[in-house]
């Protein structure tokens, strides 16, 4: 709770403290539409003004495909959605909070109508339904408001919420938050999150979900993950374990992926540059033909041992939790996960450290 009095406490009482006269996100409108604004909110009203908004916004879109460069629709709604919720209509309050940034304001101007607006909808409507909405958008915030702030609106909707399912899919959201950190301290944050939502809400579809991701502390970030081996597509044995005194780059892939190609491309450079002494390249193949595997892989030149799950529900990838594929994890030579890369990109960046940290210890 300390971390929602430093991040939302202040702005919780920019909105509700507003005169009739003044608009949800702080700005005032021209003097002759106040009365307009002093008009109770009609339940209708929002229904009829979102669905012209996203009319009008697939107009913009359009517009853009065709090469035009039409203003975003948001300037000419945000007058009226700001009418709406200063009249008291928790939904115009939100919509305000996820739209403001199209309006191209300054960084500080959003973050002051994102911080009101929240602290808003956490104040006033936390028991409105509302409320899973910005449960499900709070993490892209973090683009506008500061990190602490992103963690305090999902703290407070997982303490205020009367809805279990609401609550813990907060709780949820705060675990993938600090998964996605990669830091061994947010690691322990998240798995700590996960039992909080065991302890209320165990029987949940978020609850479920938090089992799950405890089941998997042993492939978490700082820990040595179990050992696995198998065969290749030609009955070749693979083992993680020959990895070992090297740095290790693990994927779980397949060949019928878009991209699979280019990624492939990618894995082949990667081994050219550091070679089998310094980098040990494993695939995870999760390609459910054996000969579409040997296929690609002989149409593409790959040269690194590749286990052939048999699918994407094999045991390995079962074990290790993968939804997605690819997949990247980077292990230093002892064999403990040092990274989670999203991309090659970051797989090569995350490779380089730990080949330079071998480097160094020997």
């Amino acid at each position: 709770m300390r971390a929602l009095l430093f991040a939302l406490g202040p702005c919780c009482l920019v909105l509700s403290t507003l005169d009739p006269g003044r608009a949800a996100s702080g700005w005032s409108p021209a003097v002759g539409d106040r009365a307009a604004l002093r008009r109770p909110a009609d339940p209708d009203d929002y229904a009829s003004l979102e669905e012209a908004f996203r009319d009008a916004l697939r107009t913009w879109r359009a517009e853009r495909a065709e090469g035009l460069e039409p203003p975003h629709p948001v300037h000419a709604f945000l007058p009226r959605f700001e009418e709406l919720a200063a009249a008291g209509d928790g939904r115009a309050v939100l919509w305000v909070g996820l739209r403001i940034q199209d309006t191209g304001r300054t960084p500080g101007e959003l973050r002051r109508v994102k911080r009101a607006a929240f602290g808003r909808v956490l104040t006033e409507f936390v028991e409105e339904p509302l409320l899973d909405d910005l449960v499900r958008a709070a993490r892209r915030q973090s683009t506008w408001l500061e990190d602490a702030e992103v963690v305090a609106i999902l703290e407070t909707a997982f303490e205020r919420s009367p809805r279990k399912n609401l609550a813990a899919r907060a709780g949820l959201e705060l675990v993938r938050w600090y998964d996605a950190l990669q830091r061994a301290a947010d690691v322990e944050r998240a798995e700590r999150w996960c039992e909080r939502i065991l302890e209320r809400y165990a029987d949940t579809g978020p609850g479920r979900r938090a089992a799950r991701r405890l089941e998997l502390r042993p492939y978490q970030l700082g820990r040595v993950p179990p050992l696995f081996e198998g065969v290749d597509a030609d009955g070749r044995p693979v083992r993680l374990a020959d990895g070992r005194g090297r740095v290790t780059l693990l994927v779980f892939w397949s060949s019928s992926d878009e991209g699979s190609a280019k990624l492939a491309g990618r894995l082949n450079a990667l081994t050219e540059r550091y070679g089998a002494e310094e980098l040990a390249l494993l695939g995870v193949s999760v390609d459910p033909e054996r000969e579409d595997h040997r296929a690609f892989r002989a149409a593409h030149e790959l040269s690194w041992p590749d286990l052939w799950a048999g699918g994407p529900e094999g045991p390995v990838p079962t074990a290790w939790g993968i939804e997605e594929f690819p997949a990247l994890f980077v292990l230093d030579g002892g064999g403990t996960l040092r990274a989670r890369p999203r991309g090659v990109r970051e797989a090569a960046e995350a490779v380089e450290a730990q080949v330079a940290e071998h480097r160094a210890g020997h």
